[in-house]
């Protein structure tokens, strides 16, 4: 990395810092550089480039009855009114969101599929959209950019989609390809739990001295995404943390479940063995949640067998990956939360158990939030910022070539 990168590529990081903390709020000059830990001037140097390319608006508050004399309290905020962004998260429902850059939810659809996503789906999301940017909230602002959630391993550059019980790209299918082409705008594509864990950090869902954790989804199925120094861990195959497809012992194996951590899937099949005259299967292999959590509720015998005894193995695994990576939190995200506090606690004394010196934090989400969709609204607008400072810098450069993916390629 040469000179005019080094020089770059701090003032992209304050300002980067400068419009996280501006997404929370507008907020005093002053208040930025305590936060920067920089100079008054440098400051305000960073916010006036900030304001040349419409990214900020600064007001200068005098203070009623006062004469505008010595150094009057300045005011920073986002310019909000150059656009606004999309987010799309796929799973089992299909949830779109069109937001402020900001990340403030304008307006919000959602509905049920009950098999494969194709395209006429994304043709309903894409109608959608259309009708969102109509609307008043909206208020004929442009969309900036849109980001995807999908299950499934993600190949981010070409948009394929692999190993998703939800969404197929093999007939040339693509969300990526689909929403950029229709809207003209950045689009980007992401796996659902790593875009997930980054929505449950953004909107403080993890806690601020949370820095290397894991975030476990036990749902239908079963993923995890790792963060390590407070980055998000995205490996170099496009598929780390997920594990649908590794074998976790011969008696799972032989029951056809292929996961290292055990959702509502393992349940169903679990039972089946139980008592061979139940099913909670779909044709697609897929298991009927919300009848199991259900039952759970009501106490079914072999219900809660099942429960428990994916309970008992999902703690040792926990153990397992918390022994290996020296985690300081385990975030539990998904729908196993709905069976409620009965299968927490199997779960917390299981690990206990098992190791008696734990002493990682576990943290159970609430359920009926989508962190996949908050990342993807975050994301939307991460990338508009991005994409906004490289243009900054390549103005204001003589050279011109400056390209922040390669300093600022993680940041998600």
């Amino acid at each position: 990395m040469n000179m005019f990168q080094n020089q770059y590529n701090l003032r992209v990081s304050n300002q980067l810092k400068t419009i996280s903390l501006l997404r929370k709020g507008e907020i005093y000059l002053s208040d930025i550089a305590d936060f920067l830990n920089v100079s008054h001037a440098a400051t305000t140097k960073i916010i006036n480039q900030l304001c040349e390319a419409k990214v900020v608006n600064k007001k200068t508050n005098v203070p009623e009855g006062k004469l505008e004399r010595g150094r009057l309290p300045i005011t920073i905020s986002l310019n909000e009114d150059v656009g606004v962004t999309c987010a799309i998260a796929f799973a089992k429902k299909i949830e779109i969101a069109i937001s402020s850059l900001s990340g403030k939810i304008l307006l919000y659809d959602s509905y049920e599929i009950s098999s494969f996503i194709t395209e006429k789906d994304f043709e309903k999301v894409a109608n959608i959209i259309e009708e969102f940017l109509k609307r008043k909230e909206v208020n004929g602002r442009p969309l900036l950019g849109i980001c995807i959630s999908s299950p499934g391993m993600v190949q981010k550059e070409t948009g394929d989609i692999f190993y998703s019980f939800k969404i197929k790209t093999d007939n040339g299918c693509s969300p990526l390809t689909y929403f950029k082409n229709k809207f003209g705008v950045t689009t980007n594509l992401y796996n659902d739990v790593q875009i997930g864990m980054v929505g449950a950090k953004k909107y403080d869902l993890i806690p601020n001295d949370a820095f290397n954790y894991m975030f476990a989804r036990i749902d239908t199925s079963c993923c995890v995404a790792f963060s390590f120094d407070g980055k998000l861990y995205q490996g170099h195959h496009g598929y780390p943390g997920e594990q649908t497809f590794i074998f976790a012992d011969d008696e799972f194996t032989n029951a056809s479940t292929c996961n290292i951590l055990y959702g509502f899937s393992s349940i169903a099949k679990i039972a089946n063995r139980i008592d061979p005259s139940v099913n909670y299967l779909d044709e697609y292999d897929i298991p009927y949640k919300s009848k199991i959590i259900e039952l759970y509720k009501k106490n079914d015998e072999v219900i809660v067998k099942a429960a428990k005894e994916t309970a008992i193995k999902n703690a040792i695994q926990l153990i397992a990956y918390n022994d290996l990576l020296n985690l300081d939190h385990i975030i539990i995200d998904g729908g196993i939360n709905n069976l409620g506090e009965k299968y927490k606690e199997i779960l917390l004394n299981s690990i206990y158990k098992y190791r008696k010196n734990f002493n990682t934090n576990i943290i159970f989400l609430n359920s009926e939030i989508n962190t996949s969709l908050l990342g993807a609204i975050y994301q939307s607008g991460n990338i508009y910022f991005l994409d906004k400072l490289e243009k900054i810098t390549n103005q204001r450069s003589s050279t011109g070539n400056y390209n922040i993916a390669d300093a600022f390629g993680d940041n998600i």
